[in-house]
């Protein structure tokens, strides 16, 4: 093979990563095949829409003027429209010389950049939208042997931008769920079996520390004692297996020991494959509570479950990390008031246990990751 077709291959595939090599590989194409310009192109066949994703060697005038009106008007677009995705054609192979050549896109598009051979290959079909590449060059047809040599290259080139695709959609998906995560004023944390730290949002890097229950260090998550490390540990490896399983389980609450003060809350949860998208195996959701991270209102906890300020404030003292004993004492009331509460939240929020009623606020994001200024709204409010 052609020293030049192999650095031609390795590009096409390195522009699946990085789209802005395109233009270096559309140059090299076109030195490659005695090119005056090559594109990137791309038609909307319904909406009779054009556009140059990438290109070299086409001034910005001609580009323009052919995404406002010449592809619209290209003698071409039907026949490219009828090739299979991979299958090249020439000039002639699409229309009939004397059509091309008395046509507006040749006498006031083509004809003015020194060119008329051109040799393309539709890359990608999407529905009614067709991707491809060409080389265009002056009056010397393309000869058999550059059609078998272009032949032989573009197969990689289709490849490259199915993968570039692919990875897009990917990228889109998987950004737009982190930006999701990052977005909540919770702490909120992916992480796989070990646990290893996949990713984590502002308010997880700013709550997590040594001495605050929870530590991320050296890109492990670690709680502030071995046995909290290992007790974090087992029940990551419980919610990541249980991704497979039909119905995965819901997720388990841990309070982690701090150094000083009420427990650190955290909720961990199974994330099955691909959630969010890029992410190729199942892994955690560890959000992270305590007075920098999780926060119930009142207010909100209260009108949510139907509880009263009392039994509110039981539940949200439980969700920071509070004993029930503590939380009397802070409240000024007995424990057995307290435990009359809880009752009370049990009942209501349909648990039998502590540790699922806080689960239940803890997995409820509108009560936890709303911002103090955020309005809480019945489904039944209407604007007007």
């Amino acid at each position: 093979m052609d020293p030049t077709d192999s650095t031609l291959i390795d590009g096409f595939y390195a522009a699946a990563l990085d789209a802005d090599l395109w233009p270096g590989i559309l140059e090299r194409l076109a030195e490659a095949f005695g090119g005056r310009q090559a594109t990137l192109y791309a038609h909307d066949l319904r909406h009779r829409g054009s556009d140059i994703q990438a290109q070299w060697g086409v001034e910005a005038g001609f580009a323009r003027s052919y995404v406002a009106h010449f592809g619209q008007v290209n003698p071409f677009v039907a026949g490219v429209a009828r090739l299979a995705v991979g299958v090249s054609a020439a000039a002639e192979d699409l229309v009939a010389a004397r059509l091309y050549t008395e046509s507006e896109f040749f006498h006031d598009w083509v004809r003015p950049q020194g060119c008329r051979e051109f040799l393309t290959t539709t890359l990608v079909r999407d529905g009614g939208a067709v991707t491809g590449i060409t080389v265009l060059r002056g009056t010397r047809a393309f000869s058999t042997e550059e059609r078998r040599r272009w032949d032989l290259l573009t197969p990689h080139a289709t490849r490259a931008m199915q993968v570039h695709r692919q990875l897009h959609r990917a990228r889109l998906l998987r950004d737009g769920a982190l930006q999701a995560l990052e977005a909540l004023s919770v702490g909120a944390i992916l992480v796989d079996e070990r646990p290893r730290v996949l990713f984590a949002n502002r308010w997880a890097e700013r709550c997590c520390g040594r001495g605050r229950g929870l530590d991320i260090r050296q890109g492990w998550l670690r709680g502030d004692t071995p046995a909290a490390t290992e007790r974090l540990a087992v029940t990551v490896r419980a919610a990541i297996a249980s991704a497979a399983e039909p119905v995965p389980r819901r997720g388990a609450v841990l309070v982690m020991p701090r150094a000083a003060g009420a427990g650190l809350p955290v909720l961990v949860s199974p994330l099955q494959a691909g959630i969010p998208a890029g992410i190729d195996r199942p892994v955690a959701l560890v959000l992270v509570g305590g007075p920098r991270g999780l926060r119930a209102r009142r207010e909100d906890v209260a009108r949510t479950f139907g509880l009263t300020p009392a039994e509110a404030g039981v539940l949200v003292g439980l969700v920071d990390g509070r004993s029930l004993s503590d939380y009397a004492a802070t409240a000024g009331i007995a424990v057995e008031t307290a435990r009359k509460h809880l009752r009370h939240v049990l009942a209501k929020t349909g648990t039998v246990r502590q540790s699922d009623a806080i689960r239940r606020v803890l997995e409820d994001l509108v009560l936890t990751a709303a911002s103090p200024s955020t309005s809480v709204l019945d489904a039944g409010d209407a604007d007007g």
